[in-house]
């Protein structure tokens, strides 16, 4: 089983002291004992999604990564927003790319229960700073923004703290484009089940260090399905996403928390979907899960 663990630079953390390193390189080694937590847009149960509160909650939980989505203001800021409205998670209305970042900051972020919180919309600077020498930063929805990212990762020295979703694109088309820094930030190639022609689009990877490999899946019984563990043998991370059940099969964090059927969902994607990391909606009780299974040494 190719799974993967942190790289320590001292060995006063492998021994349960002092601090965690925070960075990718963190991928280039697979350990069978640590699976890796995401947290899906923060700690957001009781805190804002994408917020500077969710950010800090899922420092606080022990999480390894926090997922966070970025869009564009009219002005050219980077702002951490899932949606391309602010209708659902702010007090305001009307598409991000439509205010300056002066205009978005006037308007609260709601909370889970939809009521507005004290917490404004960060800008990904505020939103690095935060996180910085913390937890890793995976950033969706950032590929259209690749060298602005990049340009901002450089300039907090985070580089190598952060992973960049590219969706579904052969490393070839992405060497094509000449991005620069591609062989130094690591990758989430997301996929589906649905294509014909992923098994040469990851094998694409194939000895790429600090590159992830994102599958959603419906079924446990497909074609894809079996075809999955290539992935590990290419020595490549495997993330899976516990948040719906339509992204795992019905392996769902739902299931681990609500049902009360932890090892038949969570569980489930170490053993069989053999993930090396998890995101989750849950991440505070699925820590405290594979802690229990000796998944977090």
């Amino acid at each position: 089983m190719l799974l993967c663990t942190f790289i320590y630079p001292n060995a006063s953390w492998a021994q349960g002291k002092g601090k965690k390193p925070v960075t990718t390189h963190a991928f280039d080694k697979p350990n069978p004992s640590y699976i890796f937590v995401s947290a899906h847009r923060g700690a957001w149960r009781n805190a804002p999604e994408n917020s500077l509160k969710s950010l800090r909650d899922a420092i606080d939980m022990g999480v390894d990564i926090v997922e966070a989505d970025i869009k564009k203001t009219k002005d050219g800021h980077l702002v951490m927003m899932h949606d391309w409205t602010i209708n659902r998670t702010t007090t305001g209305t009307g598409a991000v790319q439509d205010y300056t970042l002066k205009e978005l900051k006037q308007f609260y972020l709601k909370g889970p229960n939809g009521q507005p919180s004290s917490y404004r919309i960060p800008t990904l600077d505020e939103f690095l700073a935060a996180a910085k020498d913390k937890i890793m930063v995976d950033l969706d929805q950032s590929f259209g923004y690749y060298k602005q990212v990049i340009e901002q990762l450089k300039d907090h020295d985070m580089v190598d703290q952060a992973i960049m979703n590219v969706g579904y694109i052969s490393l070839d088309s992405l060497y094509a484009m000449d991005l620069p820094l591609i062989d130094s930030v690591a990758l989430n190639v997301i996929i589906g089940s649905g294509r014909a022609d992923v098994a040469s689009l990851v094998g694409s990877y194939k000895g790429r260090k600090r590159t992830i490999i994102h599958p959603t899946f419906s079924s446990d019984t497909t074609a894809f399905f079996r075809w999955m563990p290539k992935i590990r043998e290419m020595s490549l991370g495997l993330w899976l996403n516990a948040l719906w059940p339509q992204h795992n099969a019905g392996h769902d964090d739902d299931r681990a928390v609500l049902k009360g059927e932890p090892d038949k969902s969570w569980g489930w994607l170490v053993h069989t979907g053999k993930a090396s990391i998890i995101q989750s909606d849950r991440p505070k009780e699925l820590i405290a899960y594979l802690k229990s299974k000796g998944l977090r040494k």
